[in-house]
């Protein structure tokens, strides 16, 4: 049976980023092909993968030769920090857009590259994935707001879906879910 997958935050051709996650790759290049290969031993062809911003600071035909590596039905949720055309955007994925609502597995999902304070089906146990936060002091913050909202009895479904969290793997809603629980 497909899976439907989430990741963000790639960040190819950004080194700002590697030294701000402090990832643990020796180049630009190593970084590329391991998320590559470890994106390529989990996700299979029938897959669905919604990246969530953030994929590349390299040039279109850079972009484009990396990304046509990929395996499954890819779709993109803009970031801010990408800098390839809408037009070759629309050749590599299947949809692309700032914002999405999907099913997946019966559970409502809302995508955005953003955190949001409170989205469509929140108090409803709709889930919301994002990216864009890293490690830093936006993640902190955003993280005690959940706390206030559970403290206040407040449906907050919200997962981080950057691929820094998650050994520069996709993961689904279930691996975000697990995720979560270990961090309480």
């Amino acid at each position: 049976m497909p899976k439907t997958f989430f990741t963000a935050d790639w960040h190819m051709g950004d080194r700002r980023v590697m030294e701000l996650d402090r990832r643990p790759f020796a180049s630009l290049e190593e970084q590329d092909e391991e998320l590559i290969r470890r994106y390529n031993e989990k996700v299979r062809e029938n897959d669905r993968v919604y990246f969530l911003g953030d994929i590349s600071m390299y040039d279109d035909k850079k972009t484009a030769a990396l990304l046509k590596r990929l395996g499954g039905q890819k779709h993109f949720i803009r970031g801010n920090h990408d800098r390839v055309s809408e037009g070759t955007l629309k050749t590599l994925f299947r949809s692309v857009s700032d914002y999405e609502e999907i099913l997946v597995d019966g559970q409502h999902v809302v995508l955005c590259h953003y955190p949001l304070a409170h989205w469509r089906g929140q108090r409803y146990g709709y889930v919301h994935c994002y990216g864009h936060t890293h490690l830093g002091q936006d993640a902190e913050l955003f993280e005690r707001y959940r706390e206030l909202c559970q403290e206040s009895e407040i449906r907050f479904y919200a997962y981080n879906a950057g691929c820094m969290l998650y050994d520069y793997e996709p993961v689904t809603i279930e691996e975000m879910k697990e995720r979560a629980m270990l961090l309480k």
